[in-house]
């Protein structure tokens, strides 16, 4: 007799064999909205709501099209692994309706390719008992879930593309929507691979016309960390991202998020790498890089791209802000490496106005620091501590740039501590270093509870400069550690009008160097001033200053008291100005053409103005402690203020305009009618192309306008289509 387990066992396999067998005849076949309509009393034909109530088996390359009906599916459209597209006035996926597009073991073991295109509004409801779902998850790789939607997209149930066995590859979700994306709290939207997965995660791709907002965690974790973009017109607000490595020595991935106006991190964003179960070859951190575009950014919880022990390298975090950037207190925004062969990654923080921190910046690593490079237009505010150090034995401290007044006033206080300090020595990794420091400010403070440590065998370097007030409370130490080592320097730089006010202690003595005040901006080895703006008073390098009290600008002039136009002549944006922002161009919902650019002539003998490339170092930048000699700029940029002068890259660029190559009299041959992205055919990326146009204001080209009747609009959508198709 067979034991009684295995015999359990049987029984469970035909038990879950027959009900296959009984699925799979109750469901009905379909291949397009029509052979729903003949079958489904609860979509009847007419141009009225449908709602597909029933199990549907839908094959391969087939087309449900329901026009300009309101669709609704409580029933289930089975796709396997195919290839299927829907096309609605908009979608409701009840909770129990299901869009199954799950690979299987028996048949495809890939996910399917799940394609809606709806004119309207795309919702996934949810309920406590139940969950509408969208799945494309596969064994060996995950599918793909493309949505295009005229309206909003609102996610309460599940949008999955994810791994359904260790070694199975995450999936692709792309969702394009000319409104809002929102997920709800205790949704899911993931794109998971597993552990031991060829690949990792997957792509995860959210493009809204107006605000994203998440309620809920984005997974695209996997044996290599995946990939998740977010794009927004208006403000973005997201919780958990997890993008990390889970693999054997697994690389962090990438999350890029952009929003047009403000941005909130409200919970933790993870590009980590996952350790090793060797003694090398552990992850490296991945890439985060958020931007809020005309407006705020704040970091309310951790975001890391941190590398595993025991070399992984910590990965990069870029951060960056129309208006200004706060961290608070319960976050950490680390790049570390957490082992002690890893070298530190990279921080830069961008803010266009002023940036505090109240958390932990870390780009440390055991055999070497990292850099954190920091610079604001206005104040900078460090209450939470920088660590740039390298930490075992033999480690070199990294480089810490911290700029504040990059565009006009700004005042630095440090009231933490700034760690750039080097390890110890060992008889197998020798000695370390400290590393460097350079802080740039117009009132530079060192509070009483504020350091910068810069100590190792080998000191390393600290470089303040004040271009008004220096304070130092508290304590700057580039000293040796060992009796054997070397000190580094402490340099102060000021200017001769105003001395230092140093009560903490310098170590070793410090280099001091006077500077006389700027007062033109062609001057050399002087410091620029940092003039009151708002007094009313215009002085150097102000160019204008027609307020009395806090600055405002879209009067003419800025915020840093400069002329400001934000006329930036080109037709083919909108154009607005925020009191405390600034300019904002924003691109026209019509097509449009930009005006022609001349390109200069041969013979000109005026110099074309410097474009500056971007460096990797912030320090002195739009407002240099000391001025460059005559000779940097060229002639046709002397009348230039200081404030405008190039900010950051050391090179300078003098290439003049190409010539025109297509003769003013060619006939240009007309567009191809929906071939919206330019490729001379009409194919499926035609319909995402001109929803994407839509959803994102850009300007219209070749056969967008698929109707031809000289408006791109929602209808260009049902007739790109119809084109593709083959129908009239």
């Amino acid at each position: 007799m067979q034991p009684c387990c295995v015999r359990v066992l049987l029984m469970l396999a035909a038990c879950i064999s027959g009900a296959l067998v009984a699925r799979a005849a109750l469901a009905q076949t379909a291949c397009t909205a029509a052979d729903v309509m003949s079958q489904d009393p609860g979509c009847p034909q007419g141009s009225g709501a449908c709602s597909v109530t029933k199990t549907f088996q839908v094959g391969d390359g087939c087309v449900l099209d329901f026009g300009a009906r309101a669709l609704t599916i409580s029933g289930t459209l089975d796709i396997n692994s195919g290839t299927v597209t829907i096309v609605a006035a908009s979608l409701t996926v009840v909770p129990g309706g299901f869009i199954d597009g799950r690979g299987n073991q028996t048949a495809a073991p890939d996910g399917g390719m799940l394609t809606i295109q709806v004119t309207g509004s795309l919702t996934v409801q949810k309920t406590s008992r139940a969950a509408g779902r969208l799945d494309v998850s596969g064994i060996d790789a995950a599918g793909t879930i493309v949505i295009n939607a005229g309206g909003s997209v609102t996610v309460a149930g599940k949008l999955n593309a994810d791994n359904l066995s260790r070694m199975g590859d995450g999936g692709t979700i792309r969702i394009t929507a000319a409104a809002d994306i929102i997920s709800l709290a205790n949704s899911s939207i993931s794109a998971s691979g597993g552990d031991q997965a060829g690949f990792g995660g997957g792509e995860i791709d959210l493009n809204a016309g107006g605000k994203v907002t998440l309620g809920d965690a984005i997974d695209v974790s996997g044996s290599s960390g995946g990939t998740f973009n977010v794009s927004a017109g208006d403000a973005v607000a997201m919780q958990m991202a997890n993008a990390s490595g889970t693999g054997d020595g697994g690389t962090g991935g990438c999350v890029e998020v952009q929003a047009g106006t403000s941005m909130q991190i409200l919970d933790q964003v993870d590009t980590s790498g996952s350790a090793s179960s060797t003694n090398s070859g552990a992850g490296s951190g991945g890439v985060v890089c958020v931007e809020a575009q005309f407006g705020d950014l704040t970091v309310a919880n951790d975001v890391l791209a941190e590398g595993a022990a025991p070399d992984g390298g910590g990965g990069e975090i870029d951060v960056a802000a129309q208006g200004s950037v706060a961290v608070q207190p319960r976050a950490t925004v680390s790049a570390r490496s957490n082992g002690g062969q890893g070298c530190g990654g990279m921080l830069s923080i961008a803010p266009n106005l002023a940036f505090s921190s109240a958390a932990l910046l870390d780009a440390s690593g055991g055999a070497g620091g990292g850099e954190i490079d920091i610079c604001a237009g206005t104040d900078v505010t460090l209450s939470g501590g920088l660590d740039v150090s390298g930490r075992s034995t033999g480690g070199a401290g990294g480089q810490a740039n911290v700029e504040a007044g990059a565009n006009g006033p700004g005042t630095l206080l440090l009231q933490s501590a700034l760690d750039v300090s080097g390890g110890a020595c060992d008889m197998t990794n020798g000695c370390g270093a400290g590393g460097c420091a350079s802080l740039v400010a117009c009132n530079l403070t060192v509070a009483a509870t504020g350091s910068i440590r810069a100590a190792g065998p080998q000191g390393g370097d600290n470089d303040l400069t004040a271009r008004e007030q220096l304070t130092i409370l508290g304590k700057v130490n580039a000293a040796k550690t060992t009796a054997s080592g070397t000190d580094g320097l402490n340099t102060l730089e000021f200017p001769q009008r105003k001395a230092p006010k140093i009560s903490g202690s310098v170590m070793p003595s410090a280099t001091m160097t006077a500077w006389n005040t700027c007062t033109e901006e062609l001057a050399e080895n002087c410091l620029m001033p940092c003039p009151t703006c708002g007094d009313g008073v215009v002085e150097f390098p102000e160019t204008c200053d027609n307020n009395v009290g806090t600055p405002v600008g879209c009067d003419g002039c800025s915020t840093a008291c400069q002329i400001e136009s934000c006329d930036d002549g080109n037709v083919c944006t909108i154009d607005s100005c925020d009191p405390r922002l600034g300019c904002r161009h924003v691109p026209s919902a019509l097509p449009c053409a930009p005006m022609p650019t001349m390109a200069p002539s041969p013979s000109a003998t005026q110099p074309p103005l410097p474009t500056p490339t971007a460096g990797p170092e912030v320090t002195q930048t739009s407002l240099p402690a000391r001025t460059a000699a005559p000779t940097a700029i060229p002639t046709a940029a002397a009348t230039t203020t200081a404030l405008a002068t190039a900010t950051s890259g050391p090179t300078l660029t003098d290439t003049p305009a190409p010539e025109p190559s297509v003769s003013p009299t060619q006939d240009p041959t007309p567009p191809v009618p929906g071939d919206a992205n330019c490729d001379d055919q009409v194919t499926a990326a035609d319909v995402s192309e001109l929803v994407t146009l839509l959803a994102s204001n850009r300007p219209a080209s070749c056969g967008a306008d698929a109707d031809q009747d000289g408006v791109v609009d929602s209808r260009d959508i049902g007739v790109t289509i119809d084109l593709l198709f083959g129908m009239p």
